[in-house]
């Protein structure tokens, strides 16, 4: 099984409560012969890491799907309904509407050739010589991914050959030399606008792909390595981590399509770009740039000596940490939440990118907000996990999940659900009177209801 990092890193609206199902209901239970944990796999580095595989919801708690796994492979799982196997199974992503539901997958068919697909709804959808990260464009049923024809794999293990073409939809654009192929892109609020950092003649741009098709990029936008951008909703807007030339090593060895090097790797230092404003450069550096919804503010990490914060427009953190998590804007692009985690452990090579919220281990983890007065404030509970932050409906009500030592809850204000073996990410019902949210008891899955 291959290893993905999760695209709902954090949401900062409540989903769409349309079709919201109301009622607390056992949706499935895990087939017979099916595990979510299988032996542990060992790293490039000769570390062991869990094999274990998370379950994941529709937003409008209707469905389940998930990677499986039985005597040595990894199957896709729709419900109770297991599909075909593949060596290579990445976890699944669902349509806004929960409508449909799609896998990345792969079986390598030689030393030096393998095959990939997606797998929507069940069905194969063409095959690629490699595909990076899906995801649905937001409010559709179109997929988008990076695809690399003609990628063969090296003597290293790594992929060589062929260069990387986006797609969307049914629609392609133009040859790459590089891309930034397995995080996940930038979408405008409407989904009409997509970027994605991008490598072509040794100089990185935001690959922009609007409603016509690619857009031809200007050659003075071309910078040094974007190791991640963030799209304003509004589609007009960018801002861009990179490397800052100042403290930068002039050079570092090639990696394999698709990969940018981590934060830090190769003596990087990295810095946020934002229009003619330039961030972290007086500092330690500064990483994960997120847009207001109003597409007016920048919030993002920053790193000062071996403490972090976040900064908004330029202005410096109000308190400093040993870890931020990425932050959460308020519907009304007046507050900000986040999760702060002290006394973990992450690897400086991902401390300033979204890959450190997911690697980040041991600790405390404290939910931070600022309150009306623009102050921070925090909640008086610590946990071992604190993930998918929502802001509800009237931008006084925070959700999310968070894990104790006898399990995973979902908290909102003063309120706690009982203890389950995984939850999913919160979703506010119609007048924030009630979050749902899907959980997990031992092999039955269940969406559930937290009243206010």
């Amino acid at each position: 099984m291959s290893i993905a990092i999760p695209l709902a890193l954090v949401l900062c609206t409540t989903a769409s409560t349309g079709d919201l199902q109301l009622e607390e209901t056992l949706i499935a239970t895990i087939p017979e012969g099916i595990e979510l944990e299988g032996e542990a796999r060992i790293g490039p580095d000769g570390n062991e890491w869990p094999n274990v595989s998370y379950v994941y919801w529709s937003a409008d708690g209707r469905r389940v799907a998930y990677v499986g796994m039985q005597d040595g492979g990894s199957y896709p799982v729709i419900g109770e309904e297991v599909l075909a196997g593949y060596q290579f199974v990445d976890p699944p992503v669902f349509s806004d509407d929960g409508q449909h539901v799609a896998f990345r997958v792969g079986n390598r068919k030689s030393s030096k050739q393998e095959r990939w697909w997606v797998l929507l709804d069940g069905e194969t959808q063409g095959a690629e010589d490699w595909i990076g990260t899906i995801q649905f464009r937001p409010g559709t049923d179109e997929l988008c991914y990076w695809t690399q024809p003609g990628a063969r794999i090296g003597s290293m293990g790594e992929y060589t050959g062929g260069d990387l073409v986006f797609r969307a939809g049914k629609k392609k654009g133009k040859k790459w030399d590089d891309a930034n192929a397995l995080i996940p892109v930038s979408f405008s609020a409407d989904g009409s606008v997509i970027a994605s950092p991008a490598m072509r003649k040794s100089k990185w741009y935001a690959m922009r792909f609007e409603k016509k098709g690619e857009r031809k990029p200007k050659k003075k936008e071309g910078t040094q390595m974007i190791t991640s951008l963030a799209l304003s909703p509004d589609g007009k807007d960018l801002a861009l981590c990179t490397m800052d030339p100042r403290a930068s090593a002039s050079g570092f060895p090639d990696l394999p399509p698709g990969m940018a090097p981590p934060a830090g790797m190769f003596g990087m230092k990295l810095i946020v770009m934002h229009g003619k404003e330039v961030y972290g450069q007086d500092q330690s550096g500064a990483g994960q740039p997120v847009f207001s919804p109003d597409s007016k503010r920048l919030a993002y990490k920053l790193l000062s000596g071996d403490k972090m914060g976040i900064a908004i427009d330029g202005k410096p953190p109000a308190t400093a940490s040993d870890y931020v998590h990425t932050p959460v804007w308020s519907p009304d692009s007046k507050r900000i939440a986040y999760a702060v985690t002290e006394g973990g452990m992450v690897n400086e090579f991902w401390r300033l990118g979204f890959e450190g919220d997911y690697s980040i281990s041991g600790g405390q983890t404290h939910l931070y907000f600022h309150d009306r007065g623009g102050k921070n404030a925090t909640e008086g509970s610590s946990y071992l996990e604190v993930r998918d932050i929502v802001w509800g409906p009237d931008d006084d009500q925070i959700a999310y999940r968070a894990r104790t030592d006898d399990g995973w809850i979902i908290v909102c204000g003063d309120k706690q659900s009982p203890v389950f073996d995984q939850v999913g990410t919160p979703t506010f019902g119609p007048q924030g009177a009630a979050v749902y949210f899907g959980a997990r008891t031992e092999r039955e899955l269940w969406w559930r209801v937290l009243e206010l």
